[in-house]
């Protein structure tokens, strides 16, 4: 899966066609971290870095999570998918949806 995305970088980088097999995309886990984030992205939407290792940790489970770890579960990710495409894929911000964070006081 990673080789298609270098792929696809390597190939717009050297302004190519990509090849078939080529993906755009973004992978991360709830313990990703990013060097030099979207100052625009977090400007206005927190990460919540003291949460991070705690959400990494939680087991997938058909268990039942408490609401507010379900919150922070899904910001976390909407966090960290929004972050990923502003900082690595800016030509597509004007696609995604106009969501904030969720509602309900602090994560």
């Amino acid at each position: 899966m990673i080789g298609g995305f270098q792929a696809l970088e390597q190939a717009k980088k050297q302004n190519q066609p990509p090849p078939d097999w080529g993906r755009q995309g973004i992978l991360f886990g709830l313990a990703a971290t990013f060097k030099q984030p979207s100052p625009e992205w977090v400007a206005t939407r927190p990460e919540h870095e003291e949460l991070r290792l705690k959400l990494a940790l939680v087991k997938t489970t058909f268990a039942r999570f408490e609401p507010e770890l379900c919150r922070q579960l899904v910001y976390r990710g909407w966090w960290l998918a929004g972050c990923s495409v502003a900082t690595f894929h800016r030509d597509l911000i004007g696609q995604l949806p106009n969501w904030g964070p969720l509602k309900g006081g602090p994560v």
